[in-house]
């Protein structure tokens, strides 16, 4: 039992350190395994994040997380942690063996503090790991019928951020993308309410966005509650080649900031999206502050005909600049991961 793990990790190992390519250190300087068996460095994520990443690193380090063997079989991984990775750590990578045997998983009480991964790092990479928040107290019943409340699977608010393969599960609130820049890749989000939220400076880009909204009945959720605050910010969401279905119904997006923008491009989209697309929230009459637009999408949601007739329209330069990978990597800080 001991040979076959160890050439698991052997061969896991060297396939890790082909796939990146990182520009910002010259080499991976440390691996770091975690195994809840006890055969790794240390047992839990957070374990490794505190005891094996030194304060002020600027090294790239990779956290492991192995897979439990039983009898040859593989089972889930469930760590009800809540792991946080502190602003004084940067330059880690952590990378499971797939979204589907490496869950980080909380079940805490549902509020903006109790994410399952909190990022406040910048130069993190995260790789075939799902997030998730799964706790039973994620529906309350309002006074307006809606039965969701907040409950983060992550929080990421630091600079050059990179998920890749990744997953993001809850109901509302699932993915706070609230400052710095951030690259989403192959991802998978589901949720319910404003649950992809925050003033990021992102792109979405070949991921499956699940909207849960019609698992509670007929109240439409919201895609995005993107927070620009003003139009000299460069902030943003765009989703590019993204698939956006779901139970529905669902608004593309509502205006959580005054200048929100939200970019939805070569996007495949369901029947879930409701005619009016977009909501201004609590910034109506300020609508002309607003950027939302659809370009080059397909599927039933698609048909802008019945759309609000607030959106701001991009010229196609204005376009270019924004489903661009220099959106978000004009100092080529992603090297050679997004080619």
């Amino acid at each position: 039992m001991w040979f076959h793990r160890s050439l698991v990790f052997v061969i896991f190992m060297v396939s890790s350190f082909r796939i990146w390519e990182l520009s910002n250190a010259d080499s991976i300087s440390n691996y770091i395994t975690v195994s809840s068996t006890g055969h790794g460095d240390f047992r839990t994520i957070t374990e490794a994040i505190e005891q094996g990443i030194p304060e002020n690193n600027n090294h790239w380090i990779q956290i492991s997380v192995m897979p439990v063997f039983w009898s040859y079989d593989v089972k889930y991984i469930r760590r009800s942690e809540k792991v946080t990775v502190p602003s004084n750590k940067p330059f880690i990578i952590l990378e499971g063996t797939s979204k589907d045997t490496t869950k980080v998983n909380w079940n805490g009480n549902s509020d903006f503090s109790n994410a399952s991964l909190q990022v406040l790092a910048s130069n993190f990479v995260a790789r075939r790991i799902t997030f998730q928040f799964s706790s039973q107290n994620t529906y309350n019943h309002s006074s307006d019928g809606d039965q969701r409340k907040q409950a983060l699977a992550a929080s990421i608010e630091g600079n050059k951020i990179l998920f890749y393969d990744c997953r993001f599960i809850s109901v509302q609130d699932t993915l706070f993308d609230g400052s710095g820049l951030h690259y989403f890749k192959n991802c998978y989000i589901e949720g319910a309410v404003d649950f992809i939220f925050g003033n990021g400076q992102s792109i979405y880009e070949d991921c499956n966005i699940n909207v849960t909204a019609g698992l509670t009945g007929a109240i439409p959720g919201y895609i995005t509650a993107q927070n620009r605050e003003g139009r000299n910010e460069s902030t943003g969401f765009v989703f590019k080649s993204c698939n956006i279905s779901g139970s529905g119904p669902t608004y593309l997006g509502r205006a959580y900031g005054p200048s929100s923008r939200v970019i939805f491009y070569k996007c495949q989209i369901s029947n879930i999206v409701v005619p009016e697309g977009w909501d201004a929230w609590k910034n109506k009459g300020k609508e002309d502050s607003i950027t939302y637009e659809e370009i080059d999408n397909n599927g039933a949601g698609s048909d802008t005909s019945k759309r609000v007739p607030w959106i701001n329209k991009l010229n196609a330069n204005e376009v270019d600049q924004l489903v661009s990978i220099s959106f978000i990597d004009a100092d080529s800080w992603l090297g050679g991961i997004a080619k």
